[in-house]
């Protein structure tokens, strides 16, 4: 059996999901940047800020891992119908939008800085087999993966 690849970037010097607003096509409007996401400040109490910080930090760190919503709201200490209205509320985006979106991303600048597989790189940012992966994309982008 070969030995099996396992891929890394260091993204150290760049957040992976950075730019996840201005570039999605679910989100026509954006606020400003915060690390890939700008909590609009004249929402949320800044207790609520920080949290919904912590938790994006935590998503972009497991992209991987199969993340829930019962999970993100644990990690911060809210309910799961509080840090779903909050999160959507101050990015536009859903937790599980904010998630497809992240790892889509990481996947697109995996595809075009590796020679690995598609496969192999679904499974690496989270997505539990190709044909998921390649349904997102497509939804998000318009064209097929394999285009990079």
């Amino acid at each position: 059996m070969p030995e099996e690849k396992i891929l890394t970037i260091d993204f150290a010097q760049e957040d992976p999901c950075a730019e996840i607003l201005p570039r999605s096509p679910l989100v026509s409007s954006y606020s400003a940047k915060w690390d890939g996401i700008r909590l609009d400040h004249h929402r949320q109490p800044a207790h609520a800020q920080l949290k919904l910080r912590q938790a994006i930090e935590y998503i972009n760190e497991n992209l991987e891992q199969d993340l829930t919503l019962t999970e993100l709201a644990g990690f911060v200490g809210m309910t799961m119908y509080l840090f779903a209205r909050l999160f959507k509320q101050s990015t536009g985006f859903s937790p599980h939008q904010y998630l497809m979106n992240c790892r889509i991303e990481t996947a697109k600048r995996l595809l075009t800085r590796t020679e690995e597989a598609i496969n192999q790189i679904s499974q690496q940012v989270g997505f539990q087999n190709q044909s998921h992966f390649t349904n997102v994309f497509r939804f998000l982008y318009g064209y097929n993966a394999q285009r990079l």
